[in-house]
């Protein structure tokens, strides 16, 4: 998520001209062609073209995404709801609205309407803010799966289960693969100790829970809204897909990727595969015990979240 999260954040600039310059082509249409709130005498609308307002609309852009306040809105700031962006964009799209208004004034152009400049400015605040709105829902869907989000500190690893369960050796032992392979890439994060437990299933702070259960569903990984703890839930291995040799051992593993922040990918050969591409748990079937491997932006995305100067608070 994070390296979808920066390039959106650095294109955002560009979206926003291109949504602004949509603005007011809709705006255009609505004057012109649908003559909502006032129709336009047959005079006034023979001349018009929408490339006689393009130059306003570039203008209008400009202005209102290089200067302060929506500039600011460029740079991450954590905290910042929703509802403060949109209050930004109606003062910057209020006053670049002025700005077209003063040059109208002045230059005196033949062909105008202020009413679809004003019709234009509530179109780009709303588009804008939509935009906004879309991001933010993706990017916190994403985050309340771990995706792209990296730990602040080494996490311990909590197995809640039976006593006996098969299943928490496998733990262990995926616990061991993730830090061989956190090594091998040369990043310096680690996973903690490995300790269990026989009840529980709350995220706690510092902590990957992994809850061994006896039912049947999705196995998943959730992280907490800090990004600070994590709950991996493992299905039954009573009954396939896990009681299917060598892919209990690799579904573990893949959650616990989630927890430490990887994201889906879409190649069957690989740990991580998965949803939406048509991966299922046994395409991990295999007679000789195995772990799949990480793809090449698997191993990027780790790096990027944990490179080797990584250290934990």
């Amino acid at each position: 998520m994070r390296d979808w999260a920066v390039t959106i954040r650095r294109v955002m600039p560009l979206i926003d001209v291109l949504l602004i310059l949509l603005a007011f082509r809709m705006a255009y249409s609505l004057r012109y062609d649908l003559q909502l709130l006032k129709s336009v005498d047959d005079v006034y609308l023979l001349p018009a073209n929408f490339l006689d307002y393009f130059p306003y609309a570039l203008i209008y852009a400009i202005w209102m995404l290089v200067t302060w306040p929506v500039a600011n809105l460029y740079r991450e700031q954590r905290g910042r709801t929703w509802f403060e962006e949109v209050y930004t964009l109606i003062n910057g799209a209020t006053n670049a609205t002025v700005l077209v208004m003063a040059l109208i004034f002045l230059l005196r152009p033949l062909v105008v309407s202020r009413l679809m400049i004003i019709e234009a400015t509530v179109l780009v605040v709303f588009l804008l803010a939509m935009f906004r709105l879309i991001y933010r829902t993706i990017r916190q869907s994403l985050r309340a799966q771990g995706v792209g989000v990296a730990w602040t500190k080494v996490p311990s690893v909590i197995v809640v289960g039976r006593a006996g369960d098969a299943r928490a050796r496998r733990v262990h032992a995926a616990v061991a693969h993730w830090n061989s392979t956190l090594s091998g890439i040369g990043s310096a994060f680690r996973l903690g100790p490995v300790a269990q437990r026989g009840s529980g299933g709350a995220a706690e702070p510092g902590k990957i829970v992994v809850v061994l259960s006896d039912e049947v569903f999705v196995s998943h990984a959730d992280r907490s809204p800090d990004g600070e703890g994590a709950v991996v839930m493992i299905r039954t291995d009573r009954v396939p897909p896990l009681s299917m040799p060598n892919v209990a051992r690799n579904v573990i593993a893949h959650e616990l990727g989630h927890a430490i922040g990887l994201r889906h990918d879409s190649d069957p050969a690989m740990l991580m595969c998965g949803r939406p591409a048509p991966c299922r748990p046994d395409v991990f079937v295999s007679a000789t015990p195995r772990y799949f491997p990480l793809s090449s932006a698997d191993r990027a995305s780790l790096l990027a979240m944990y490179p080797p100067n990584w250290k934990g608070r």
